[in-house]
C-alpha cells in the first residue's frame, strides 16, 4: 500500500503506514536513519555494487523559499550487523534531522512549574568496598636517664604486621633514636625515626624542639618518603608574656612552594563514615636509671561509604540562577587541577551549552542557546 501512494499526497493511510514502521519491535531502540539516500535515484541498480535501489516520493512540504521533499527509499545489500532504521530494514527516511550534542547537564534541566523550582534529579550511586584493615605488633623502649635529667637518650624499635584488603599483607619495621638536654631554665630535644614498610616504601623523620624558660619554645620537623619524596617540613614558634600568649606562629615550608601538600581537587566527593579499636598491653621497669619497657598491641580499622546513594538537584545552562547552594550546574572548568595555599591561577569555568547540529537537503549548521547575563556558578556544597 505505501509504494502504491501517489506522491506528494499526504492521505491518513500513509500516516497510519508510517507509524507502524516507526513502531520498535520487541521494545528495542531503533536508529532514525539507515544509511544516506540522495533524494533522486533515476536508476534502479546502483552501478558501483549492484544493489537493488528505489525510492518513493511521499509529500513535498511547502516553505517560503521552495518545497522541501519528503522521500522514502530503499537500497538492499543489507549486511547481517546491520539495524533496521524507523521504518524498516533497509529502507531510509530522511525529512532532515537536528542533532543535539548534550555537554554537561542537559540545558533544560530544572524548569519552573507554577513559580516552583524544581530542579531535575541527578543519582549517584556509590559501589565502593569497605576498606578494612587489621594487624598486631609489638615494640621496645629503652631510655638512659629521663626527661627530669641534664641529659637523656632513648631507644625505640617495633614490628607490625598487618593486613589491608585493598593492598594485601604487610610489614612494617620501625627504628628510633632520640636525644635531650636541659640546664638552667633551658631545654633542647632531638629525635630521628626510620621505618620500612613492604607496601609504602621507607620513611625517614626528624624533629627538633626548644625551649627558653617557659616564654619561648621553638619546633621544627622533617620527613622524607621514598615514594614521595621530602613530604613534611614544618616549623613553629610560641612566646609568652607574663602567662598570655602574645605570638604563636606555625606554618608549613612545602606549602608555600607549592609541593608535596594534599591538594584539594573541586568536585563533589563521596561521605565515608569509619570505626576503629586498638587494644595495648605495656609493661616496663627501672634499674639505676635504666628504662625499658615492652609493648604489644592488636588493631581494627574499618572504612565505608557513608550512604550508597546520594541525589543532586541539577540545573542546565538556561536555569543557572535557580540553584542554591547543594545543587549542581552545568559548567566546567579549563585546566582543572590540584588546588594549594599559593596557587598563582585558578581554573577558568566554562558554561557547558548543548549544541544542535542541522543537517538536510540544501541545508547545515549549528546552532546554540545563548545568555544575555553573566551567572554565578560554584560547586555543590560539601
Amino acid at each position: 500500500m505505501l509504494l502504491t501512494a501517489k506522491p506528494r499526497i499526504f492521505s491518513g493511510m500513509i500516516v497510519a503506514v508510517l507509524v507502524c514502521l516507526a513502531v520498535p519491535a520487541f521494545g528495542q531502540v531503533q536508529p532514525e536513519l539507515s544509511r544516506f539516500a540522495p533524494l533522486d535515484q533515476p536508476d534502479l541498480v546502483d552501478h558501483f555494487t549492484g544493489d537493488f535501489r528505489y525510492a518513493v516520493p511521499l509529500m513535498e512540504v511547502p516553505g517560503p523559499n521552495g518545497s522541501y521533499p519528503i522521500v522514502l527509499s530503499y537500497a538492499s545489500g543489507i549486511t547481517p550487523d546491520q539495524d533496521a532504521s524507523w521504518v524498516g530494514l533497509g529502507w531510509t527516511l530522511n525529512p532532515g534531522s537536528i542533532v543535539r550534542q548534550m555537554r554537561g547537564i542537559p540545558d533544560d534541566f530544572g524548569f519552573t512549574n507554577s513559580s516552583h523550582i524544581d530542579g531535575d534529579q541527578i543519582t549517584t550511586v556509590h559501589d565502593v568496598e569497605a576498606n578494612v584493615t587489621y594487624g598486631l605488633g609489638i615494640e621496645g623502649n629503652y631510655e638512659i636517664f629521663g626527661a627530669d635529667t641534664s641529659v637523656g637518650t632513648g631507644l625505640t624499635a617495633g614490628l607490625t604486621g598487618y593486613f589491608d584488603n585493598y593492598r594485601g599483607f604487610g610489614i612494617t619495621s620501625t627504628v628510633g633514636l632520640s636525644g635531650q638536654t636541659k640546664g638552667e631554665g633551658t631545654s633542647a630535644a632531638i629525635g630521628v625515626n626510620v621505618s620500612e614498610d613492604t607496601l609504602e616504601g621507607a620513611r625517614v623523620g626528624a624533629t627538633g624542639s626548644l625551649s627558653l624558660g617557659d616564654n619561648f619554645r621553638f619546633g621544627a620537623d622533617a620527613a622524607f618518603d621514598a615514594s614521595r619524596g621530602l613530604s613534611a617540613l614544618s616549623f613553629s614558634a610560641q612566646a609568652k608574656y607574663q602567662s598570655e600568649d602574645y605570638l604563636v606562629s606555625t606554618g608549613n615550608v612545602l606549602s608555600y612552594l607549592g609541593y608535596a601538600k594534599p591538594a584539594a581537587l573541586p568536585g563533589t566527593q563521596r561521605e565515608m563514615r569509619g570505626s576503629n579499636i586498638k587494644i595495648t598491653f605495656k609493661m616496663g621497669g627501672e634499674v639505676y636509671g635504666n628504662y625499658l619497657n615492652g609493648i604489644m598491641f592488636g588493631y581494627y580499622n574499618e572504612e565505608h561509604v557513608r550512604t550508597t546513594s546520594s541525589s543532586t538537584r541539577a540545573f542546565g545552562f538556561l536555569h543557572l540562577e535557580d540553584a542554591s547552594a547543594n545543587d549542581a550546574l552545568d559548567f566546567n572548568r579549563e585546566k582543572d587541577g590540584p588546588i594549594y595555599d599559593q596557587s598563582p591561577n585558578l581554573a577558568l569555568p566554562i558554561l557547558t551549552h548543548d549544541l544542535f547540529v542541522v543537517s538536510g537537503r540544501d541545508i547545515a549548521g549549528t546552532f546554540r542557546a545563548y545568555r544575555n547575563d553573566i551567572p554565578i556558578v560554584f560547586d555543590p556544597k560539601q
